[in-house]
């Protein structure tokens, strides 16, 4: 029975979150370190079981966690694990203070870790302060667990426990996995009064077959003082020599300061790229930790690659799909070498593993490959090949993957078993059975058709195909207008399935305006019907608008789930065609649930559960390079240029100057200002950039000069 039933006043106030265990990375591209925000380490993870947290290099784990004790000598009943009373986010850094949950103690202690990106290694320290008048003496115990293991799905494994293998005057320590080259050596500033090792566990009893280590410092503290005390951890997934000098390039004397300033200059750098000034402080926030959350899920994972990881802490590996929308999000943002890294690695593993021209769904850092792809993917890495390309203009790359997109299309071609054109097979959503002919792989497919005849021209290869491919992208344009939309509820259908239409209301049928081949009239229909209760929550788009057991209302209604990538697909369909308010409206959804799943962080399932931060929310980048700001490069028959065309939200332009500024495209950088029906654009782009005025022609934009251009705004 529901306790709260006849309580007509107070039934109304309930609140739930689903981010009930809330969780923090501290990364570089080699490290990441994933625990709780209370600074402890429980075991969590379904891909594998309880072992998704702790320190990673990848393609492996080194410790399942690490615990510190305080024991106050000079206090009665003063020793206790640690556990933060307070949690502190900054791109670079994780902090934790612990106060009140110390007891009867007279200190403070705050803990700060950070990742160098110099090395495989962390830094951990604390810093103990005295508050009182009178000295203070205690011991100091960090205890780590290791647990040297391979990543989900990886085709190898360790037989056995992890064990010591090197103590050095006690001073530090090195553990090997059983069976493998792996190692990590843990070690500290100040030589510990003893180390122990065993299976001994402090607050936590973690899963595997790790190998525990405390180091344990006796500190006294004058009155008032205050001690810093650091901890060093280094791993190889190579050798015991390469992690001695891992270990080595942490622990040098001017090492940490140095690493630490390279760190907030790289946070600097991630700034001012791309960066928003638009009179709205929780919007450029939200859109600041956006560009974050992208930098914290780089793995380079050595002679396996590096590339953008789809999701911390369950998909901290690659995918195909999520790549294909997050590497548009970061060409938006200036991280033009690592969408060529990504591209390029999803590519390799293609090849690898494939070789058909279908690209890979799913690959591990060990470079695994734990589903061959659906239908959709390969489409859409088409598509995302061509954007970055007009982006940068890098020629060799398509050069490079010219030879197996060839392949790709015609894959694509031999998945279509009718006359309509649509390729079957999985799509996005990945639900078992609907591997029908999905709109999401009819929509990718038409564009990536239309990209390889552009591909072709541009280096004049295969050009003999340049017909077929342009008539077959037309035929399917047509068919997606014509077959697969529903008059009577003026929207896009999901599927083709045993030949008929079938409108199930899933967000996919946002993709012909996302992609801008609907036809005129059909897209405002279609947009006007989509942006309704029936499909917008409070947090974003739905999954499925799908009206809930309309013939059964006694039936148990499912929860209406909602992510950031349908959200944004939705506001780039709505910016294309022109509602740039409504896209608005949809980012603003999307960025409210900023540290709603932990600080800092913009969950993948709004507006609080699922991974804790997303690749393909990066997506929300292109919508507002891309749209509000109207930056677009394109490939003509006289080679690439930019048009600008802006269409500013109303928000945005109530009076006062909004910008954004060093937007890296081809050669150079654009920065566009806005302020009562002026625009200031600067350009230091070698290519013709070109801006689009009142009369629908275009002036140009000389390379190295502002130049002020007036518009009559609505």
């Amino acid at each position: 029975m529901d306790i709260l039933q006849g309580t007509k006043n107070i039934s109304s106030l309930k609140k739930a979150t689903k981010a009930t265990f809330p969780k923090y990375v501290t990364a570089s591209e080699r490290i990441k370190l994933i625990g709780a925000i209370n600074a402890r380490f429980p075991d969590f993870g379904h891909h594998d079981e309880k072992e998704m947290g702790g320190l990673w290099l990848h393609p492996i784990k080194l410790l399942d966690g690490f615990w510190a004790r305080w024991h106050e000598h000079t206090a009665e009943n003063v020793n206790v694990w640690l556990i933060a009373d307070e949690y502190e986010v900054s791109p670079w850094c994780s902090t934790f203070r612990y106060n009140t949950n110390l007891g009867h103690s007279q200190l403070e202690i705050t803990q700060k870790q950070f990742c160098p990106e110099e090395t495989t290694g962390i830094y951990i320290s604390y810093t103990l302060k005295n508050r009182k008048n009178t000295p203070c003496c205690g011991t100091l115990e960090f205890l780590a667990r290791t647990d040297l293991r391979p990543v989900w799905f990886a085709k190898v494994q360790k037989n056995g426990k992890d064990a010591a293998v090197g103590l050095l005057d006690k001073e530090n320590i090195t553990i090997k996995a059983d069976c493998q080259e792996w190692y990590v050596k843990i070690g500290a500033s100040e030589k510990p009064e003893k180390i122990a090792v065993g299976d001994h566990f402090g607050p936590e009893i973690t899963h595997g077959d790790g190998l525990s280590v405390s180091f344990y410092h006796k500190i006294t503290l004058q009155a008032n003082e205050e001690y810093t005390l650091t901890f060093f951890v280094a791993g190889s997934a190579e050798s015991l020599t390469d992690c001695e000098q891992q270990y080595s390039q942490l622990v040098s004397v001017t090492a940490m300061q140095n690493y630490k300033s390279a760190k907030i200059a790289r946070y600097d750098r991630i700034f001012n790229t791309s960066h928003l000034s638009v009179g709205n402080a929780d919007f450029e926030n939200a859109y600041n930790w956006l560009k974050i959350n992208n930098d914290w899920l780089i793995v380079d994972a050595g002679k396996f690659g590096r590339g953008l990881a789809a999701g911390i802490p369950e998909y901290i590996w690659w995918f195909g799909c999520d790549s294909c929308y997050a590497v548009q999000g970061l060409l938006a943002i200036g991280e033009l070498a690592l969408a060529r890294d990504t591209l390029l690695l999803i590519l390799a593993y293609s090849k690898q593993h494939n070789g058909n021209g279908a690209i890979v769904h799913e690959i591990t850092t060990h470079g695994d490959c734990a589903n061959h792809g659906n239908t959709q993917e390969t489409a859409h890495f088409v598509v995302a090949s061509w954007l970055y390309f007009e982006w940068t203009g890098d020629i060799d790359f398509i050069k490079q993957a010219f030879p197996y997109i060839a392949k790709s299309v015609d894959w694509l071609q031999q998945q279509d078993t009718g006359e309509e054109g649509f390729p079957s097979g999985y799509g996005i959503i990945e639900i078992d059975g609907l591997n029908s002919k999905l709109i999401d792989t009819a929509v990718y497919t038409a564009v990536a058709y239309e990209n390889f005849t552009q591909m072709c021209q541009l280096l004049q290869q295969q050009t003999e195909k340049i017909p077929h491919f342009a008539s077959l992208s037309d035929k399917l344009k047509s068919n997606i207008n014509n077959i697969l939309w529903h008059s009577e509820k003026g929207l896009f259908c999901d599927s083709l399935t045993k030949g008929k239409p079938c409108l199930d209301y899933n967000w996919v049928i946002n993709t012909p305006m996302e992609m801008g081949i609907s036809d005129e009239e059909k897209a405002h229909i279609a947009l006007k019907n989509l942006n309704t209760p029936q499909f917008i929550g409070e947090w974003g788009m739905y999954l499925s608008g799908k009206p809930e057991n309309a013939a059964n209302p006694n039936k148990t209604k499912s929860p209406k789930h909602m992510m950031t990538i349908n959200t944004a697909v939705m506001a780039a369909a709505q910016a294309k065609y022109g509602y740039c308010d409504v896209a608005l409206d949809l980012i603003d959804k999307t960025f409210s649930t900023l540290d709603k799943i932990s600080p800092g962080c913009i969950a993948e399932m709004s507006p609080d559960y699922g991974c804790f931060v997303q690749a393909w929310t990066v997506y929300i980048a292109m919508v507002i390079t891309k749209y509000f700001w109207g930056i677009n490069p394109n490939y003509t028959k006289n080679g690439l240029e930019i048009t600008i065309d802006p269409q500013l939200p109303s928000a945005w332009k109530n009076g006062q100057k909004v910008q954004i500024s060093n937007v890296p495209i081809l050669d150079g950088t654009l920065t566009i200002a806005y302020n009562k029906g002026s625009y200031e654009i600067t350009s230091t782009v070698s290519n013709p950039v070109k801006f689009k005025v009142d009369t629908g022609e275009y002036i140009a934009i000389p390379k190295g000069m502002p130049v002020n251009c007036q518009r009559q705004e609505n």
